[in-house]
């Protein structure tokens, strides 16, 4: 009995503050309605968040796979790692692509190997992995050439990175 009028006075003292705080919102005047109202001010656009690239971890990343592919508009040279991995493109003044592979080693010496893709009606003539032994081991693919550089596009999806030239 005791827990229920302690219960009904809370609830009646709740109830009082909730219904005076109401009345003195109320309460208060409006601005008068000569009173200038400013306008307000639209805050600055942000630029766009870059698109979600992937995460990529400070391990050591190995080199799984180094290809190319002739397709009918494009032809494609692709790095495929165990992670995704950081890079950087060059050009050569020689007419060669350089694609440097951060933090990373090739693991079967197959991969060490050129490809030959002369033959090809395509603007890559040679791939070629080299290693660097620097501080952080890194890996260059260096893409040599015919003619001039064609359009290409380059794009990293989780482990794979893939560079399509324009035929």
């Amino acid at each position: 009995m005791m827990i229920h009028r302690l219960t009904a006075i809370i609830f009646a003292f709740t109830f009082t503050a909730f219904v005076s705080a109401a009345a003195a919102q109320e309460q208060s005047a409006p601005p008068p309605p000569d009173a200038a109202i400013a306008p307000a001010e639209e805050p600055a656009p942000q630029p766009a968040p870059p698109p979600p690239g992937p995460v990529i971890s400070p391990d050591l990343k190995e080199i799984t796979w180094i290809g190319f592919k002739q397709m009918a508009d494009r032809s494609r040279v692709f790095v495929r790692t165990n992670e995704a991995a950081s890079y950087r493109i060059t050009m050569s003044p020689d007419n060669k692509m350089i694609l440097t592979i951060f933090n990373a080693a090739i693991v079967s010496p197959i991969w060490n190997r050129p490809l030959n893709t002369e033959y090809f009606a395509g603007p890559v003539v040679e791939i070629r992995p080299e290693t660097l032994g620097d501080i952080t081991p890194s890996v260059q693919v260096i893409i040599s050439l015919r003619g001039e550089l064609p359009p290409y596009e380059v794009r990293q999806e989780d482990a794979l990175i893939y560079i399509d030239f324009s035929h």
